[in-house]
């Protein structure tokens, strides 16, 4: 299954939407694997990332997130962004 992040704008920026986004996500997680395309995207904020990736990665545990979930067309700066929030919630696992 693919989502298709463009549909939710060219920049993705509040928790709110990356909540939105995280529920499409563990949806298509419970079916199989998902790619998440950032076609289109121009950025995203750090809230967004987190509550969208970061989450998912505490919910799922991050060897599950990795086996069922790939990204697609995100540019290095998304890939920075995202590498962040996941390191983060990872660190803030283990205190």
């Amino acid at each position: 299954m693919k989502i298709i992040l463009c549909n939710y704008g060219d920049q993705l920026t509040t928790r709110d939407i990356g909540a939105v986004i995280r529920t499409e996500i563990a949806k298509q997680v419970e079916e199989g694997n998902v790619v998440i395309d950032f076609e289109g995207i121009v950025g995203i904020t750090q809230s967004c990332a987190d509550e969208m990736v970061g989450v998912l990665v505490l919910n799922l545990g991050f060897e599950v997130f990795k086996d069922k979930v790939t990204f697609a067309n995100a540019s290095n700066d998304i890939k920075s962004v995202i590498k962040y929030v996941v390191r983060q919630r990872i660190a803030s696992q283990d205190v």
